[in-house]
């Protein structure tokens, strides 16, 4: 054999190897995403997947477990898993919600949302459970792995939530000053202008549940610094509205709203703050009007 054809020879072989080892890397992905995808094709022919029968709704979710078993350590996998779990939580299959849902949080690996979500299924089951001691420690947990994923954002609040809508304002107020706390260290690491935002619009709202007002309005003139990705005139009417509503500070409150008819004329919120002046200065003590009346 010549040289050539030995190296040529050399070469196809070490092409074979690389396109077999490519195929073998691929093929629990293209795998778990064929099945995925006839799985939720069967899941989407039945009208409603929460009251259907054991029968009809079997396929679908053998379909999905098939895409578990396949394809492990895939975003088809975690999907099917979340999947899974949903589907459960939504017929009152509380034990097997929890199953999948427990399987994705112990294997997060790169599928940090997916297993944010699984955490927040947790916690929805806990709550339908009334296993209320657990539902708050995995909603914290949700907020310490999750803290810019959705529902890890919202978690303080979440928490803060389930004290007030049982009762127990004491807790509710304590958990609220926390999630004020959790808020104020993560505004400034936000990783994105939007994450950013979001964080500071929870903590004005728990400002305002907490009849923190001067805080509130520091909070909302913060967010008026932010270049992008803020409604100006809006926040600038939160802010017109607590001068007004819950300091009763009417001289503060005209101000803000002339600013708004001032630099922003033509946006929605100027006709609301033309409208509020106006009843103001109608109800000022030094209007002549007011003063016959």
């Amino acid at each position: 054999m010549s040289h050539t054809q030995s190296s040529r020879r050399r070469v196809g072989i070490g092409e074979l190897v690389l396109l077999l080892a490519i195929l073998v890397g691929c093929g629990p992905e293209l795998t778990g995403k064929r099945l995925f995808m006839e799985a939720k094709e069967q899941l989407a022919s039945i009208q409603d997947p929460a009251k259907a029968s054991k029968e009809l709704i079997a396929k679908p979710i053998q379909g999905f477990e098939r895409v578990v078993q396949r394809a492990p350590g895939t975003v088809w996998a975690a999907r099917a898993e979340v999947t899974l779990g949903s589907l459960y939580a939504s017929r009152g299959e509380y034990d097997r919600a929890q199953e999948a849902f427990t399987r994705l949080t112990k294997g997060c690996g790169t599928y940090l949302d997916l297993c944010g979500t699984a955490r927040l299924g947790l916690a929805k089951i806990y709550e339908a459970q009334n296993r209320w001691d657990q539902a708050i420690a995995m909603y914290e947990e949700l907020a310490k792995q999750h803290p810019w994923a959705g529902p890890g954002l919202a978690a303080p609040l979440y928490v803060a939530g389930l004290y007030h809508d049982h009762g127990d304002e004491q807790a509710a107020k304590a958990a609220y000053e926390r999630a004020a706390q959790f808020y104020v260290e993560r505004v400034p690491q936000a990783p994105t202008a939007a994450l950013k935002a979001q964080a500071q619009e929870y903590l004005i709202s728990i400002y305002q549940r907490l009849h923190q007002w001067d805080k509130a309005i520091a909070a909302l003139q913060e967010l008026l610094q932010e270049p992008d990705g803020v409604d100006k005139p809006r926040v600038l009417m939160e802010i017109a509205a607590i001068y007004e509503r819950d300091l009763k500070d009417a001289s503060k409150a005209q101000d803000v709203y002339s600013e708004i008819v001032a630099k922003y004329p033509d946006d929605a919120m100027a006709e609301g703050a033309r409208q509020r002046l106006e009843e103001l200065k109608g109800s000022s003590p030094t209007n002549p009007a007011a003063d016959s009346s």
